[in-house]
């Protein structure tokens, strides 16, 4: 317990006196290629004042799997919406306000833990060939080193880019080593992915990180100016993400 409450204070202490950030929990894909929709159906825009701010994943006709960072304080979710069924986000889609928004009892912020939440909207989507619910994995699986995996979203592309791309993007990835995005040892339930080619960097959060057509990772963190992310993997919160909305 003291060695954990050292690494705490250690941490904190560098990201107040860092310029340079060890992680940003603002993602972006990065090295990517243009994707269909009808590809990635259960994937949504989160936005604020009708301006994307980050990405989801369609876990029924009314629920939402998304990033706790994506939500400012205060919490006002009238202010929020999700736009689904479209590549271009500057065309119409579905678009529901937010009802509600369950965040992880125990998030904490400024170390990307318990970085998960879940959206329940105003009313329900209808599904189509461009709208459906994604797969999760089961509690148990996990992803070896390696594994081919898949991000998306429309977060921005380029490195000091300002806004966010207008249409879907995403990026083939895999699985790395969990001590490269393991910020001082502190992360446990998290999926490192990246390659020197393509990966996330600032922009997309909450997006879902995919393997075979099943959403096992949500957008999280970038550290510092590299090609990794750190993925909250679902399958380690299957058992809070049931308990939140049944599924």
């Amino acid at each position: 317990m003291e060695n954990v409450t050292w690494s705490i204070a250690l941490l904190i202490c560098t990201l107040l006196v860092n310029n340079n950030p060890l992680a940003d929990n603002h993602l972006r894909i990065f090295g990517g290629y243009e994707a269909k929709i009808e590809d990635h159906p259960w994937i949504v825009s989160l936005q604020y004042n009708s301006s994307h701010t980050c990405g989801g994943s369609l876990l029924n006709d009314d629920t939402v799997l998304t990033a706790a960072h994506c939500f400012r304080r205060p919490h006002q979710w009238s202010l929020y919406s999700i736009l689904a069924g479209t590549h271009d986000i500057t065309q119409p889609g579905t678009k529901i306000q937010v009802k509600d928004v369950k965040i992880h009892e125990w998030y904490i912020s400024f170390l990307f833990i318990n970085d998960i939440a879940i959206i329940k909207l105003a009313q329900k989507v209808e599904f189509s060939n461009k709208i459906q619910p994604a797969r999760l994995p089961n509690q148990d699986d996990q992803l070896p080193e390696g594994a081919p995996i898949l991000a998306a979203g429309w977060g921005l592309t380029e490195v000091n880019g300002t806004a966010a791309s207008d249409v879907l993007k995403a990026a083939k990835i895999e699985v790395l080593p969990h001590t490269t995005c393991n910020i001082l040892k502190l992360l446990r339930k998290v999926i490192c992915a990246g390659n020197r080619t393509n990966g996330v960097y600032m922009g997309d959060s909450g997006g879902p990180l995919e393997h075979d057509g099943v959403v096992v990772g949500v957008a999280s963190y970038v550290i510092g100016e590299s090609m990794y992310g750190g993925f909250t993997s679902v399958a380690d919160y299957r058992t809070w993400i049931s308990r939140t909305t049944g599924i």
